[in-house]
């Protein structure tokens, strides 16, 4: 069951046409069918309509894309035409490169809660490494999220209820300050029951949902050649998490896997957190553009 309020950002109905989509994998923008690059960029809206609510919705669309996870430690791991890491530790460097708004995501962890209010997904597939640097060897994913809309007041809200306990509450309020400052706020939070048995000593099922994401934007349109942009959004997952399991080896006389020297019956946890600060000015000078883009991240990992 889906409930769902809004106001429009924009009026008017559109036509059957073929909307330009414009693109910033060089960055600057471009159309996407003049970008020479091979490259796949969706607009906000066709996420929506294909359910792609988090990264993993990224396989069933991008061709010669696969994304796989590590469960207690919330990483996640992108390969494009079949380039990938080899070690899946957090702390290893990743061969595609992921940015939010243009910032780097250092370590792929948790990147599911970028998934929301987002106006534009772009993937770049090959070595970017002329434009992306370090870390960009398969390729890249920008993901682009809705900035503050100075022009009009608006919300929206998105309910949805399911299986095993399933709640998911996804929503955004886009208010403007004045003529030239505009503020965005965006949200989600989920809670789910586990998929798996975690022993019938433990109540609590492994595999769960317990997340919350809060991002938001202050825009400041300082005149007509300036702007500075503030951003900042934390991320939260905790509950059981994936539970290891344990294989009996009757040949050897031992048990295999997490849990060999102790009760496979013990309740997992994880305790992950993320928290960003971004800050973007732009200014024109009528022949070249200034832009000035730094952020700091903070990922913490208990599991």
């Amino acid at each position: 069951m889906v409930l769902i309020s809004s106001i429009p950002m924009t009026a008017g109905a559109q036509g059957n046409v073929l909307e330009e989509i414009v693109v910033t994998a060089q960055k600057r923008e471009s159309a996407l069918q003049d970008t020479p690059i091979a490259m796949s960029a969706f607009s906000g809206d066709e996420l929506e309509r294909a359910g792609a609510v988090d990264a993993f919705n990224l396989s069933d669309l991008i061709p010669n894309l696969h994304v796989g996870t590590e469960g207690a430690r919330d990483a996640v791991f992108i390969t494009i035409r079949g380039v990938s890491q080899t070690d899946r530790r957090n702390a290893a460097d990743p061969t595609t490169a992921f940015h939010v708004d243009g910032a780097y995501v250092p370590r792929m962890s948790g990147i599911s809660s970028y998934f929301y209010d987002v106006e534009r997904l772009e993937v770049l597939r090959g070595p970017q490494g002329t434009l992306y640097g370090r870390n960009s060897t398969s390729g890249v994913v920008n993901v682009i999220t809705n900035k503050p809309n100075l022009d009009n007041f608006g919300y929206n809200g998105e309910l949805t209820v399911g299986d095993f306990g399933l709640t998911s509450l996804k929503g955004m309020i886009n208010a403007p300050l004045s003529d030239n400052v505009g503020a965005r706020v965006a949200w989600v939070k989920t809670d789910r029951d586990g998929y798996r048995d975690n022993g019938p000593l433990v109540t609590a099922d492994g595999d769960d949902a317990d997340e919350l994401g809060i991002r938001g934007h202050l825009l400041w349109d300082i005149s007509d050649n300036s702007s500075l942009l503030l951003s900042a959004d934390m991320y939260r997952r905790t509950g059981v998490g994936a539970v290891g399991a344990a294989t009996g080896c009757p040949t050897c006389n031992r048990t295999v896997g997490r849990g060999a020297n102790g009760n496979l019956n013990t309740t997992g946890f994880r305790d992950n957190a993320d928290d960003n600060l971004k800050i973007e000015f732009n200014h024109s000078f009528g022949d070249f553009d200034f832009a000035y883009l730094g952020s700091s991240r903070q990922h913490d990992r208990d599991y």
